[in-house]
């Protein structure tokens, strides 16, 4: 795959505020690696005609996209929170550019404060319970007490921190807890589980 990618020197980590990174989650540390890539290749001289917003390997959509202008051979890289100039190419080949940028590429939308979500509209009136009517049943009730009803449960299976389930057609990890009550969890899997 034909990736450039900014070369983010010592000197632009020490440029940040401290903290700046101990304050992200894991998977915003990946995001951020991911933001200093464009899924393109792109040559030194390819930056006079590019098209902004750039889109790079970070989130969907131009969440995470960067602008590029260029004024002769200056090459000026805006993030919206960090502008900065690539100030030397790495490596390149026909297939991959490294170029190297002096600041952090700080993303808006990881690096700016979230507004806080709107209060919940309240909850409608309550309607007044209706009686059903009562109906007696011409057919009686089924046995079920002999039946087969046996369903081939998931295995689920800890190591660590990490809980697998297994159903025979799926193999997946419990990813997150979703909701919690005491009576009753939710969990997040990567996969839709399908019994036998």
């Amino acid at each position: 795959m034909e990736q450039p990618s900014s070369h983010t020197s010592d000197g632009a980590f020490s440029g940040l505020k401290g903290g700046t990174l101990n304050s992200l989650t894991d998977g915003d540390k990946i995001e951020l690696v991911k933001f200093h890539i464009v899924p393109t290749f792109i040559s030194t001289s390819q930056f006079q005609t590019v098209s902004n917003p750039v889109r790079t390997l970070a989130g969907a959509g131009n969440r995470f996209a960067l602008n590029v202008t260029t004024a002769g051979n200056l090459v000026n890289i805006t993030t919206g929170l960090t502008n900065t100039t690539i100030s030397g190419t790495v490596y390149t080949d026909s297939r991959l550019a490294i170029y190297q940028v002096d600041r952090v590429l700080l993303p808006l939308d990881m690096f700016t404060p979230k507004p806080p979500s709107p209060a919940p509209s309240p909850a409608p009136a309550p309607e007044k319970p209706t009686k059903a009517p009562i109906v007696e049943s011409p057919v009686a009730p089924k046995d079920l007490s002999g039946a087969d009803l046996a369903i081939d449960m998931p295995n689920v299976t800890t190591t660590e921190n990490l809980v697998n389930i297994s159903t025979g057609l799926t193999n997946t990890s419990v990813s997150a807890i979703v909701y919690t009550d005491g009576k009753v969890a939710i969990y997040q899997v990567d996969k839709v589980l399908l019994l036998l």
